[in-house]
Parts: structure tokens; sequence; C-alpha cells
């Protein structure tokens, strides 16, 4: 199951899902082999979603999918305290100009866990953020999978796909080398 936000066109949606249910989702079981346990459950969904600076495919298991589903419910954003899209907040990890950068098992208290400036894509796997904010508390999830790029003069609206296609190799061949295309 995939979930769009209102950012994204349904042609963009549509080739992003067939990208997604192609590399990743529906792969024989032998390939996905070294692949995050997310790909492993029986239900992945999936939420892509563009903002005015960056663009994330991120990889729900049922119960994130849930807690996803409830902070859209309540107009808040799925991942709070993940990206900042402006300066100005204290950030556990600064990137511009970057590309395929694996962020892996990290745990973020308290901070922004990516400010991002142009032209990046970045790879997050079990990436785990606690952040307060006076309309949640104290908040805690897991980000399993998700794939992040930053817009500039190189990934744009208009190449983002391209860009998540090479990013989608990447992490492939991180986890499987001989399972590229």
């Amino acid at each position: 199951m995939s979930l769009m936000a209102d950012t994204l066109t349904e042609d963009e949606f549509s080739r992003i899902k067939e990208i997604v249910d192609k590399r990743l989702i529906l792969v024989p079981t032998e390939t996905k082999v070294g692949f995050p346990r997310v790909l492993h459950e029986p239900h992945v969904s999936y939420l892509a979603f563009a903002t005015r600076n960056y663009f994330m495919l991120a990889m729900l298991d049922d119960r994130e999918k849930v807690r996803v589903t409830e902070l859209n419910s309540k107009g808040f954003h799925p991942f709070p305290g993940l990206v900042a899209e402006e300066g100005g907040y204290p950030t556990a990890f600064s990137l511009r100009d970057s590309r395929n950068i694996l962020l892996m098992g990290n745990t973020v208290s308290n901070l922004v866990g990516l400010s991002l400036g142009k032209d990046c894509s970045v790879l997050l796997i079990d990436h785990h953020q606690e952040i307060t904010t006076e309309q949640l508390g104290v908040y805690k999830y897991t980000v399993q999978l998700a794939y992040v790029l930053s817009f500039g003069t190189l990934i744009t609206r208009g190449s983002m796909i391209e860009y998540l296609e090479e990013l989608i190799d990447y992490s492939i061949n991180t986890w499987h080398p001989s399972s590229s295309r």
C-alpha cells in the first residue's frame, strides 16, 4: 500500500510507485537477502511527499503507518524534527552538495536530524529520532528506511525521479551488490 501527499502529481507518484514496486517490494525473497527488515514485512507501505525544499520516500511497517496517519490527521508533519527546511536549527547532520550519503543506526535526541543544503541525496536506515515540541511533548520514532533528496541546481522536481532511482540503485548495491538492476 502507498500513501501520497498532496504535493506530488499523479504522474510523479505513479512513476515512484512503479520504481518502488519493481525494485524494492515485488522482488523475490532470495533477492531481498541483506535488505532492511522493513522490506521483509508482509505489509509494506510507503509515503512519498515533496516540500518546497526536499522530497522524501519512507518505507513504513504497519506500526509506522498508524503513527504517520495519526500525525497527519492532526495536521503534523509525519516525521517531526527529522529535516530542517531552513537554517538556524541545531542539527545532528548538516549536508550540502552531497550525494548517496548513507546514515544508518543513528540516534538523534533534541536536535533536528538533518539540515539539507542544495542537491543532496541521503539514505536513512534505522534512524531513531527524539524531539520535544510544545504540541507533541517528547516524541520518539524510528525511520526504518527513507530516501531523501534536497532540491537545488542538479536535483529539481523535474529530475528527482532520476536521482531517486540512482539512490535506490546505491541502496541495493549497498545491501546486495549483485542485485542492481
